[in-house]
Parts: C-alpha cells; structure tokens; sequence
C-alpha cells in the first residue's frame, strides 16, 4: 500500500472501491445487527439553522417516551463529509449510539454535515471554524426546543469531531462533552504516530515505514507553511509525483488536505482550547485504536480536564470505532459485525446519567 493512501485514508473516513454500492454488499455478507430495526420513541426529520447564512442541516431528532423536559445530545461526526449516521464500512455508529441514548432518556439530534445528504451548503469550501459554527448553532436550536431541558444539553463528539465541539464552545457553551477517539495532540503527532501503528500493525518492515513515516512529516510540513489551499495542492501535487505516487493517490490526498479545512486544522491544539472549557468531560479511548493512540492521547486529555465529574476511560479490546478488535485495524472495519461495543454505549450513557442528574 503507497504512502498516500495510507495518509488519505487511515486517520479519516475508511472509504471502499465502490462507495454506497459496495457497503452494501458487505452488509449483505456481513450483518449489522445492532441497527435498530424499531425504534419506540418519536423520530422527526428537521431542518436546523446552520452556522453561516443560507446553510440549512438536514437532520433526525429523537425524543424519548413521556413528558420532558429532556436533557438532550447533539452529535457532531468526525473528518470528512459524513452524514448523520457517521456511516462507514456499512456500520452507522451515531444512528445505533444515538438510539441507545434516547431508549435512556435523552433527546438526540443527528444531522447531515454541510453540503453532504440534505444539507444545504459548500463541505469542500468550508474550514473547521465553518463546521463549529454548525455545532453551535445546532445546540442553541435544539436548546430552543420547550420539550429540551436547556441546562443539560450538550456535545458527543467522535475523533475529529472533537476539534469541532472545542471549537463551538465560546460560541455555545454546552453543559457537558463526550469525547470519543479524540485526540488531545496536534495533527501532524497523530498522523505521524498512526503511520506508523498502522504501518506496523500491516506488516509493512521498518525500513519502508520509516521511508512513509518522513514521506507523512513532509505532508505535515507542507500544510503548515502554506497558505493557501490552492498553493499547498500545488506543493503536494510536486512532492507525491516526485515519490512516485499514482495518480489516484494524489488526487485523493488533494481533496483531503489541499483545502480550507486541512489547513484550519493542521496546528489545532486540542488541549489548549479543551482548556476553555470547565464543564464535564468524558473522554473514552479504546486500547486497540491505532489512530488516535489511546497511549499517546488519554494523559494529554486528563491533564486538561478540571471539573470533577470529567472521567478519561481507556476500554481495552476496542478500536477507534469502539468496536472489538484483534488488530485495530482500519481495513478490519468491514468484516466486524459489532457497530458499537455495548460496554462502551452503557459507559456513555451511565457517564451522562451521572454527571447530569441534575441541572447545574
């Protein structure tokens, strides 16, 4: 597997030759059980005001059985254009996660990120700023809700996901965060570190994951001292053809990097925005992520966290989907029936039941 490929893919959406198509022959081969087949509350399509003007997110909100007012969940998705559901590999971790949460009592919002599914807007011309916004104003619409208590609404946030919610926090502060899979180190120390977890995990021998792992740092160095997208397409396109990159590669590393969005969060702190925030965190890691390395990641996270209720959990056996795996690896996504490992679904919910029993 070339240096490109590994770059464009691993850290981000895991993607199949055949896209849709292909997803759902493997669910055809492999189920996905955990996908509520009936769900016993209300389920309503909204449109929610985005972050910028003309914006409209596409989405599901899922209210519990009773009465309310209900403390409430808004979602937001890792990198790249992903729809409500974070769908990959035929696994739709936010629908399976957010019906869990709302059988326990909370109401979940769900949308499509901008310009993906139903929602209106640009996803290739927008920054991480641009989809902080959207998070925001998503937790400020649902907080409108009568039927939401407004004191207790807040974040879930997977991997880069996690950026985005830290962003949105002096825009609309949430009550709470859950974090998950979401690194507390710079990009370019958790590409540098996957390469090379997932290089070894592969079998790739140390002489050539040293040639990919310097190939990654020069990718690093690139978006960081350009600046624009358009010069660092440039950039990029000149040293991947002079390591011999295909065609394929390149282009898939263009669309990933060479825009507004690579280069917002190619030097984002985590820890030092994390630090703006003195509600309650958890943090959950699983031991065989080899993409945002729970070793690496958790004691930048504790480090930062203030408010008592705040947990860092690492959860062995488990990937950075949260599903169990042998490996880790991203390639294994597919052929894992489990979209969420129930252990981990109960942690979140008992965490939120814990450290937002009762309004501030």
């Amino acid at each position: 597997m070339s240096f490109a490929k590994i770059v464009a893919g691993a850290f981000f959406r895991i993607v199949g030759a055949g896209g849709r198509a292909f997803d759902a022959i493997v669910v055809s081969l492999v189920p996905r059980p955990q996908v509520p087949k009936k769900r016993p509350y209300a389920v309503r399509e909204v449109a929610v005001p985005g972050g910028a003007d003309g914006v409209t997110l596409a989405g599901e909100l899922t209210m519990p059985e009773g009465g309310g007012p209900f403390p409430a969940v808004v979602m937001v998705t890792g990198s790249g254009p992903q729809d409500r559901n974070e769908e990959v590999a035929g696994h739709k971790p936010f629908l399976v996660l957010s019906d869990r949460l709302t059988r326990r009592g909370y109401a979940v919002l769900r949308c499509d990120d901008r310009g993906v599914g139903g929602s209106g807007g640009d996803f290739a011309a927008a920054a991480t700023p641009d989809f902080a916004a959207d998070a925001a104003a998503a937790l400020a619409w649902v907080r409108g809700n009568p039927a939401i208590d407004a004191e207790r609404a807040g974040f879930v946030a997977h991997s880069m996901g996690g950026a985005v919610a830290a962003m949105a926090v002096p825009m609309e502060r949430p009550d709470f965060m859950v974090l998950l899979a979401v690194p507390s180190q710079v990009l370019s120390a958790v590409v540098l570190r996957q390469q090379a977890e997932i290089g070894r995990a592969s079998g790739i021998d140390e002489a050539m994951l040293a040639i990919q792992v310097n190939q990654a740092a020069r990718l690093m160095e690139i978006l960081q001292s350009s600046e624009t997208p358009g010069e660092a397409g440039e950039r990029i396109r000149s040293f991947l053809g002079g390591e011999g990159a295909p065609e394929a590669d390149i282009r898939a590393n263009l669309d990933l990097w060479a825009t507004p969005w690579g280069l917002s969060i190619v030097d984002f702190d985590p820890v030092s925005a994390l630090c703006a925030y003195d509600g309650p965190v958890l943090a959950l890691f699983g031991d065989k992520d080899l993409q945002v390395s729970a070793t690496a990641n958790a004691p930048g996270m504790t480090s930062t966290l203030v408010d008592a209720a705040s947990e860092v959990l690492i959860l062995p056996g488990l990937n950075h989907l949260f599903q169990p795996s042998e490996t880790g690896l991203p390639q294994d996504y597919w052929k894992i029936r489990t979209t969420i490992d129930e252990g981990a679904m109960n942690a979140i919910a008992d965490w939120l039941d814990r450290a937002r029993a009762t309004p501030e």
